[in-house]
């Protein structure tokens, strides 16, 4: 029964036009409270904080990984910080200090959603999502097999969103809202390919995160490593790395540009505390993913809890002068 009327209230949203405006009305309130919007940054953060950690932000003597992130959003909020969280405007910093070769290949950019369709996809597969926010996407393999009315309505909403909100990162709040499709980089075989994190910590690569997607969805199995490429055995966030042996972790093949991710990721963070900087490779090639300064919004939980200190001591929150 809940099953059958929740499909409706989906099924509404997607193919009627008063139907959206009355769901998202109803979704702006929840998020109203569920953002505590009509708080002050700080006294936000600490309430969710709370809420997912379990224990009381120190935003004023941050001790650990998550706890610094609360700090840099609150306390280190400058220009570039903007230009790099914009998924289409960093496209321009990469091609400038890098090779434009290694860019994700764009199909078009749109400010309207309505031009989501049919007719405006190519006839090989993409990826749809905001330029202004993070874990929003459509993968496009075949696009005559789409609900591109449910697409629609989804890239409408993410164009409404102000991601700000949803975790308190400055960055996204005034970024120009745009639609992406980009070519779906696929391996070979039509698999994702591997996202490979660099972590970097006062302009230094620290720790590499390898997130092998399954399938199309946003379920992860992630091996961690070090910069000498040592297996760190931590559980962190959303991953389902309890799904796989350690030994399979540990396996996972150095990427032929790893001297090239840490080159270009070190450049980018050279001047910030933290900076999370994104590769895909495909045969030995290199493409270049999103720049993230908090992530998971300091929101994510360290398995066992000590890793959350271990990594909240290689921030040095006066790197460089913030």
């Amino acid at each position: 029964m809940i099953e059958r009327f929740s499909s409706s209230i989906i099924s509404i949203r997607y193919t009627s036009g008063f139907g959206y405006f009355l769901i998202g009305f109803l979704i702006s309130i929840y998020d109203f409270f569920r953002y505590k919007k009509y708080l002050p940054d700080k006294y936000a953060l600490r309430l969710r904080f709370k809420q997912v950690h379990g224990y009381k932000l120190k935003i004023e003597s941050p001790l650990t990984f998550n706890e610094k992130m609360q700090w840099l959003k609150l306390y280190d909020r400058r220009p570039l910080h903007k230009v790099y969280a914009d998924k289409s405007a960093v496209r321009k910093i990469y091609a400038e200090k890098f090779d434009s070769d290694n860019l994700v290949p764009l199909v078009f950019s749109a400010r309207n959603w309505e031009e989501i369709a049919l007719e405006n996809m190519p006839d090989y597969p993409v990826i749809i999502k905001p330029n202004h926010a993070s874990g929003y996407y459509h993968i496009i393999r075949d696009k005559y097999s789409c609900d591109w009315n449910m697409i629609r309505t989804d890239c409408r909403r993410w164009l409404s969103k102000n991601y700000y909100y949803s975790s308190r990162e400055w960055q996204y709040k005034d970024i120009e809202r745009l639609i992406l499709v980009e070519k779906l980089l696929l391996n070979p075989d039509g698999s994702i390919p591997h996202n490979y994190r660099v972590h970097c910590f006062s302009g230094e690569a620290g720790l590499l995160s390898v997130n092998i997607y399954r399938k199309d969805t946003r379920h992860y199995i992630a091996a961690k490593f070090n910069r000498d490429l040592e297996y760190q055995d931590f559980h962190y966030g959303t991953e389902d790395t309890d799904l796989v042996s350690s030994e399979f972790l540990r396996s996972i093949p150095k990427p032929a540009s790893f001297e090239k991710m840490i080159m270009i990721a070190e450049n980018l963070a050279r001047d910030f505390a933290y900076l999370r900087v994104d590769f895909f490779e495909i045969d030995g090639k290199m493409f270049h993913g999103e720049v993230t300064f908090h992530d998971s919004g300091g929101f994510d939980k360290f398995i066992p809890f000590e890793w959350d200190l271990k990594f909240g001591k290689m921030i040095d929150l006066n790197y460089p002068n913030v």
